[in-house]
């Protein structure tokens, strides 16, 4: 398992609006037009993506913005984009990231055990030998400190594929009651592990569909 250094940890700042109202022009809490328009262009900027052209002193502040204080606040914006868009492409990525650092000792056994099952390669989008969690996790950790320069297609598709290869073997390991992990059931509150599942899916499939997407030049 690949886990992030201290020194690319993403870290919650103390408060949203100010942090970023600082660095980026316009208050994310007055405007929910320039707010969404705000989420896309930090999306490109970290992607560098060259078809949204933000203005050079924007990616550069975003930048300096996601080193400095972390990512999470500038994620919350992404959170309320639609699935199939470039910032909500970025929100579920941010969300698998999590997920991994979260609870890796589950993510390895369920994917594990979804690897195992041939049948679960025929919904993974064309990735052949789907990657592990420490490999996808490292990769979005350079997505969003603005460092990744591979096909982003291929990250989308290699996330999507462990959503759902992890969601697969959670629920083959739970049906044959290998899966004992406590924190991880439902109670007070908490998702149960079947909606967790679902919510897996449904990361995966959205990633796949931003796969397509961003392949036409249409995810924005």
């Amino acid at each position: 398992m690949v886990s992030m250094s201290t020194q690319h940890r993403f870290r919650r700042p103390a408060s949203l609006s100010p942090a970023f109202a600082e660095q980026v022009p316009g208050d994310p809490s007055l405007d929910p037009a320039e707010r969404n328009a705000m989420a896309h262009s930090a999306a490109a900027a970290l992607l560098r993506d060259a078809s949204e052209r933000p203005d050079p002193e924007v990616i550069e502040r975003i930048v300096r913005l996601v080193r400095d204080e972390g990512i999470d606040l500038i994620a919350e914006m992404w959170s309320v984009c639609a699935p199939v868009s470039l910032p909500g492409a970025m929100w579920r990525l941010f969300t698998v990231h999590t997920m991994v650092q979260s609870n890796p000792h589950l993510i390895a056994q369920s994917f594990a055990a979804g690897r195992e099952v041939a049948p679960v390669l025929d919904v993974l989008a064309g990735v052949e030998v789907p990657p592990g969690p420490g490999e996808v996790s490292a990769t979005i950790d350079q997505i969003l400190r603005g460092a990744f320069t591979g096909d982003f297609a291929i990250a989308l598709e290699r996330a999507a594929a462990l959503c759902l290869v992890v969601a697969f073997g959670e629920a083959r390991l739970e049906a044959a009651e290998l899966l004992d992990v406590p924190s991880a059931r439902g109670g007070g509150g908490a998702p149960s592990l079947e909606q967790q599942r679902a919510n897996l899916v449904r990361i995966g499939e959205s990633l796949q569909h931003s796969a397509r997407q961003w392949r036409a030049g249409q995810l924005h």
